[in-house]
């Protein structure tokens, strides 16, 4: 099917949705040589010098985030408009400096501006950096975005490479991290240094029930992961090297691979992923560093002992349990940020 639909012989739209590019704001259906000097061409041969030059920089191509056609390359767009006599040709001034012409879409607010389809996840992980640095509070972050809240959440909550592709959060946050990119520079990766490495192993305190795996946990799982994520982000610490050391935390010998933890990272909620072997190890080791290092105990952990005086469960899931009541009556779970579920009925 051709990118660039017609209108039928009776000038109907027959084409549905697909003509929506062709109409202006009033609803009524261009002819070429108006649609060719409108503002949405103009936009769609940004768009694809954009293109262009996120393929150039090597990554990944890229696809409508929302609509139902694909985006072409120059190439392949239509005659330009100098091809009609009484129109003329739309400026490619701005399109000298790559930067601007990104930072003049970052605005926009066309429903077509496209994105890697495959970056879900890398949009995540920047997004639960970003956070962790301190920057951004969730709420301003989302403001930043122009998103709300529950989209937001939404979206962190989701796993996989294309996975929140549709989202609301996913665009404006891509668009965000890439405008940073364009202007800035890819952020350098750090290499580890051996000596870095060995000096985390210094950690040698042992805690109680850890020989047998019985540790009492006293953090919420999302107060976990804030953790790794902070951790994560120090000099000359590695995802490998973090996942070795957490792993020192069992009795024998047990590799976490990295998707394990990615799996718990990309979770949200007070006892989501409490049953995650990252989750008590991780716990172990921090409480390790927090003794080593002699810090006080947190309002948090302090909290938890008094909500979970014999450790936060990490046997069974809290979701998925099942509450009883009367006939006749309604019940409603809630859980707060110590992990503790509230059973409503009415």
């Amino acid at each position: 099917m051709s990118y660039y639909p017609t209108e039928a012989e009776d000038g109907t739209d027959r084409m549905g949705d697909m003509l929506a590019w062709r109409r202006d704001a009033n609803g009524k259906l261009m002819s070429s040589a108006e649609y060719y000097a409108s503002p949405q061409y103009q936009q769609k041969l940004k768009y694809a010098a954009l293109d262009q030059e996120l393929i150039s920089r090597g990554l990944a191509p890229t696809v409508p985030i929302t609509g139902n056609h694909s985006m072409p390359s120059s190439d392949s767009l239509p005659p330009p408009a100098s091809h009609f006599a009484d129109v003329a040709a739309p400026s490619t001034s701005s399109l000298k400096r790559k930067s601007d012409t990104f930072a003049a879409n970052e605005d926009s607010d066309d429903e077509h501006y496209y994105f890697p389809a495959d970056q879900c996840d890398a949009v995540r992980r920047k997004l639960r950096n970003l956070m962790a640095t301190g920057e951004f509070t969730q709420g301003k972050l989302c403001e930043k975005l122009g998103v709300s809240s529950k989209s937001y959440r939404t979206f962190m909550g989701m796993n996989g490479k294309t996975k929140g592709l549709n989202t609301a959060t996913y665009g404006p946050a891509y668009r965000y991290f890439q405008k940073q990119e364009m202007t800035q520079g890819p952020v350098p990766k750090k290499r580890v240094k051996k000596a870095d490495e060995e000096a985390e192993n210094s950690i040698s305190i042992r805690l109680d029930g850890e020989d047998t795996i019985s540790v009492p946990v006293f953090d919420s799982c999302d107060e976990v992961r804030k953790k790794i994520e902070a951790h994560l982000r120090m000099p000359n610490v590695s995802n490998a090297g973090f996942r070795r050391e957490i792993t020192k935390t069992y009795p024998e010998a047990k590799a976490i691979q990295s998707k394990v933890l990615n799996d718990f990272l990309n979770k949200t909620g007070p006892s989501a992923g409490n049953t995650s072997s990252v989750f008590y190890a991780a716990y172990v080791y921090f409480e390790k560093m927090r003794l080593r290092d002699g810090n006080v105990k947190s309002k948090h952990r302090v909290e938890m002992e008094k909500r979970h005086p014999s450790g936060f469960d990490t046997k069974r899931r809290n979701e998925g349990r099942y509450y009883t009541c009367m006939e006749g009556q309604k019940i409603s779970v809630t859980e707060d940020k110590f992990g503790v579920s509230h059973v409503h009925r009415y």
